[in-house]
């Protein structure tokens, strides 16, 4: 075994700060005129999703915008392509939405997204039960 490279042990620099309690977290920045998102999220593995009420957020002060699928039909590469052998056809890439669209098919799966100008503006009004309606 080599004492240099892969399975050597490595010296952290930044493990002082942190344990002693002054590390700086990016929570812990704030700019002029910052706004927050808060990502509201699937509870549930598998359900239809029948709508979101996004009226009371984006009535509520402080709230920039409210993002949903309705909004975007955007994708996600769904990862990278795996070569395959000469002439064969290149792998299928399906599209993956950014948010569900008519159905939730994972746990934690975007549903909405809050911008606001208070973290718990943004926070509050992403309350799954009162905001989204699926059936199983």
């Amino acid at each position: 075994m080599s004492d240099q490279g892969m399975g050597k042990s490595v010296l952290r620099k930044e493990d002082h700060r942190f344990i002693t309690g002054q590390g700086t977290y990016t929570d812990d920045i704030k700019q002029p005129n910052q706004l927050y998102a808060y990502f509201l999220r699937s509870p549930v593995a598998h359900a239809i999703l029948k709508s979101i009420s996004t009226t009371k957020a984006e009535g509520s002060d402080g709230v920039v915008a409210v993002y949903t699928g309705k909004d975007t039909d955007a994708a996600l590469p769904c990862g990278w392509e795996t070569p395959t052998k000469e002439g064969t056809p290149p792998m299928a890439e399906p599209p993956w939405p950014i948010f569900a669209q008519e159905k939730i098919r994972f746990v934690g799966e975007l549903l909405a997204i809050v911008i606001a100008e208070l973290e718990t503006e943004a926070a509050k009004l992403s309350i799954w039960p009162q905001n989204a309606k699926s059936r199983p």
